[in-house]
């Protein structure tokens, strides 16, 4: 875009220029048309000093205006019919109760289902490929966006179990207390003699059930997987936590985050104690879910974690944010209930034993519809992981195994709920089906934040404005946004042209708000289009 012609200098003061010229320049420089309602002087009013200061912000707007935005990836409403019910009845009343999108709660729910699963069950896909019930969910969510509520939602039935079990477990180990103080009282009555036979055997302390970890050390986290073969679930509010936790006490030369990419697939873990002896878990299974804020995804998973796959491993879930305006709606405490009594099925399947009496899990199959439906999913997936590159690529990869654990889990889910027609002899084509729309729902996600990952300061402060807008449905005046954002702060013209250059890509648009029964100016407001907003679900999958 040229630069305005420049208007002559301060040798002639009193010279004037017509209103229609200097409509000419500002239109010249800007793509924002003049709003309606500011007031248009006259020619007099007109001096060369306001055409110079006029042309000199038009060459800043011009350039701002310039500088393109990237839309990134839209974001798409994640598909909450995809999950069976009583499932997908929770989460969409607990999403209108807590004024948050469907995936800040549909998301994390797949973790706490997994984790209920445990090593109690294995897709069996093929002679010698069976796939677990673990799943990594991280939420990409800023702070005040009612990360806590959500994950409490759908994981309260796993807090209630767990705070049964410590409460169980708190009464036996006093018994156990006063059977060691017997015993003790036993022993040194043996070494003087009194009592003959043989030395008194030491009572053995119970061990507590443990279901859920939410500050283990990896050390810690083997010893619990070896007392509690089932599995664990990691609940993070703040992910990044536990990312940089690993390897701490070694300076990043131990082997923490292998171990850790060894649990995301149910497998061998073997830890040496500090003091001594060794402490091995042939199927240990970590489930985990919890929340990281977008400015610190990129410092905290580097490239190091990304290159060792453990981003590949995750199921990103970045949903937009949302202003939470009070809300009457509920959840109603059936829909609660329901939701508990499946978690509950899932926990009381009972572990099959393997040729040792060790506890060990059971094999499901794939019924033949649902391997075909798989078969074809898999192979157009094959050619689009050829096509992508980089951290999607590696990511794509994961996701052919995501695939089959969705499919374990919802079918587990729906026998868990009764639903009519569904044997736990063979995971279903329904079953299949739903967890196809996950997967390729989950893909869209990782696809935004591998954006995230790689994005300039520039389309960074463009997300950031996005993200801003998202949580605004009525939209914003210029006026409002350099309020509130603090690199607007006391510079409106700055942005109206950024939110110009938001309209230029498509994304969204001015509205004009007209004056109200009480009197006021009618206005312009930039509204995001309705794709950031909707929560319409998709179709639900044949048998839904």
């Amino acid at each position: 875009m040229s630069r305005p012609p420049t208007p002559p200098a301060a040798a002639h003061p009193a010279l004037s220029v017509s209103i229609d010229d200097v409509e000419a320049a500002m239109a010249h420089a800007s793509p924002i048309r003049r709003r309606p309602t500011e007031p248009v002087p006259t020619a007099g009013e007109v001096s060369v000093v306001s055409v110079a200061a006029t042309t000199e912000t038009a060459t800043a707007e011009s350039e701002t205006a310039a500088r393109p935005v990237n839309p990134g990836h839209q974001y798409v409403p994640f598909p909450v019919a995809a999950l069976p019910p009583p499932l997908c009845t929770l989460v969409t009343e607990a999403a209108a109760s807590l004024r948050v999108d469907a995936g800040m709660l549909g998301a994390p729910m797949l973790a706490v289902l997994a984790a209920a699963i445990g090593n109690s069950r294995r897709l069996l896909v093929k002679p010698g490929w069976t796939e677990p019930a673990v799943v990594w969910v991280a939420v990409v969510t800023e702070s005040g966006s009612a990360k806590t509520p959500a994950l409490r939602a759908v994981d309260a039935p796993l807090r209630e179990w767990q705070a049964r079990a410590l409460k169980a477990h708190a009464k036996v180990w006093a018994e156990h207390e006063a059977a060691e103080l017997c015993w003790q009282r036993d022993v040194a009555a043996f070494k003087k003699g009194v009592a003959g036979g043989d030395p008194p055997a030491k009572p053995t302390p119970p061990t507590a059930e443990r279901l859920l970890i939410d500050d283990a050390t990896l050390e810690a986290t083997v010893s619990l997987l070896a007392t509690n073969p089932r599995g664990l679930l990691l609940l993070k509010d703040e992910l990044d936590a536990w990312v940089t936790a690993m390897d701490a006490y070694r300076s990043g030369r131990g082997g923490d985050a292998s171990r850790w990419l060894e649990m995301a697939n149910a497998g061998p873990v073997t830890v040496d104690r500090k003091g001594g002896g060794v402490q091995f878990v042939p199927r240990a299974a970590v489930s985990l879910t919890g929340c990281v804020q977008p400015d610190v995804v990129r410092e905290t998973f580097t490239s190091k974690h990304r290159s060792s796959g453990l981003c590949a491993r995750m199921l990103w879930a970045f949903p937009p944010f949302k202003v939470r305006l009070f809300s009457r709606e509920t959840v109603d405490p059936f829909t609660t209930n329901l939701y508990g009594a499946v978690v509950s099925g899932l926990l009381a399947l009972p572990m099959g034993t393997d040729d040792e009496g060790e506890p060990c899990p059971v094999n499901l199959p794939l019924a033949a519809d649902a391997l075909d439906l798989y078969i074809r999913w898999h192979d157009e997936h094959a050619d689009a992981i050829g096509a992508a590159s980089g951290d999607l690529r590696a990511a794509m990869v994961k996701l052919t195994a995501y695939a089959l654990r969705f499919a374990l889990i919802l079918h587990l889910a729906k026998v868990a709920a009764g639903l009519p027609g569904c044997s736990e002899a063979e995971v279903d084509a329904d079953s299949m089906e739903r967890a196809l729309t996950l997967t390729r729902w989950f893909l869209s996600e990782t696809e935004r934040v591998v954006d995230l990952m790689s994005e300039t300061e520039v389309e960074t402060e463009d997300r950031k404005l996005i993200r801003w807008l998202e949580g605004r449905p009525s939209g914003c005046t210029a006026s409002e946004l350099a309020r509130a954002i603090r690199r607007y702060r006391n510079n409106a013209e700055a942005a109206e042209f950024d939110l110009a250059r938001l309209e230029a890509a498509g994304l969204g648009k001015w509205v004009r708000v007209p004056s109200t029964a009480k009197g006021g100016r009618p206005t312009e407001r930039f509204v995001l289009h309705s794709v950031y907003a909707t929560e319409t679900p998709e179709t639900p999958p044949t048998g839904a």
